[in-house]
């Protein structure tokens, strides 16, 4: 056996006995001068920090569609932005963009507003515990936050009518708000809830004129052209081993999924970098295909071993592959 082989199997077995999770995580990095720091929960990849970025204007002053980005501080208080970032209006937040999937609006490059299906798959992943995503500081007994997800939420509160105390800012460290990209109707669209008193993750309608807060959540680069091949619901989860393999450009990859949910299925080289994401969407139970293409990947792949991993809230499993041209 030759020496590169010797290694190439060494590697190999390193990487399926220590369950290494192949998922590259982007390094954390600096936005308008701010840093955040990328966490992932379940199959999403998430920012650990509410959004802050744009000019703050008194809570008085309506944002408006000017050209720049605008942003409420808490109480009018540039103190806490560290701790609650800006909040910011429905339409603001999306930059006068029009609903839908994979908005940027006022987030950085390469990520998105949330849609209410980003939520609730959130809310699955972390069996409905509102505690799980709250910061340790924040909430009251039972409801304390544990903050077993990273997602680190503090209970920023929001900004909207004038209030009987004569502020517009009202419910910090009662509620924490993160605005959605998903309408309701002409004047409401979808937020995500949580409570210093309870545990339940809340999503509902809210009139768009509020203030909240916004969390970034990575792009999706799914792509379209995965196949279902029955709606006959399977027993269990598989992921097949590819065929042909080796290949060359090509091979096809089948799994089943006996439950609707987020369905991410990568490609990753054999020291675990991310070279292709081939599916990352919401899939209902059923049996699928992908035609796997290797001179369409990144631009074209090199001869060698990859390793394909299926990941959903329930399952995860990896298999790889050999690329001979």
């Amino acid at each position: 056996m030759t020496q590169i082989n010797k290694k190439i199997k060494l590697i190999i077995a390193i990487l399926f006995t220590t369950g290494v999770i192949y998922s590259q995580i982007p390094e954390p990095f600096t936005y308008a001068g701010k840093t955040y720091h990328p966490i992932k929960i379940g199959t999403q990849i998430w920012l650990k920090e509410n959004l802050d970025v744009g000019t703050m204007v008194n809570g008085f002053v309506d944002q408006t569609n000017n050209g720049i980005v605008e942003k409420y501080y808490y109480d009018n208080d540039p103190l806490n932005s560290e701790k609650y970032g800006g909040l910011y209006t429905w339409t603001e937040a999306l930059n006068y963009s029009k609903d839908g999937k994979n908005v940027q609006g006022i987030c950085p490059s390469g990520w998105s507003i949330p849609t209410l299906k980003d939520f609730q798959i959130l809310k699955a992943a972390v069996n409905d515990d509102g505690s799980s995503l709250k910061d340790v500081t924040q909430g009251v007994g039972l409801s304390t936050g544990t903050n077993t997800s990273g997602f680190s939420a503090m209970l920023g509160g929001s900004r909207g009518n004038v209030r009987e105390n004569g502020s517009p800012f009202s419910h910090a460290k009662v509620y924490a708000l993160f605005w959605s990209s998903t309408e309701y109707d002409d004047n409401y669209a979808y937020a995500m809830d949580l409570d210093y008193s309870n545990n339940t993750i809340n999503l509902y309608g809210n009139g768009k004129a509020a203030a909240f807060s916004i969390r970034c959540i990575k792009t999706e680069t799914s792509v379209t052209d995965v196949e279902k091949m029955s709606d006959k619901i399977p027993a269990d989860y598989f992921l097949s081993k590819a065929f042909p393999n080796p290949f060359n450009p090509s091979t096809t990859i089948k799994f089943s999924i006996p439950k609707a949910g987020n369905v991410k299925l990568t490609v990753y080289d054999i020291l675990g970098k991310e070279v292709s994401t081939l599916v990352n969407n919401f899939l209902n139970a059923g049996e699928y295909n992908f035609q796997f293409n290797a001179s369409s990947a990144n631009g074209g792949l090199a001869s060698g071993i990859y390793l394909y991993r299926l990941e959903t809230n329930n399952f995860v499993k990896t298999n790889k592959m050999l690329l001979m041209k």
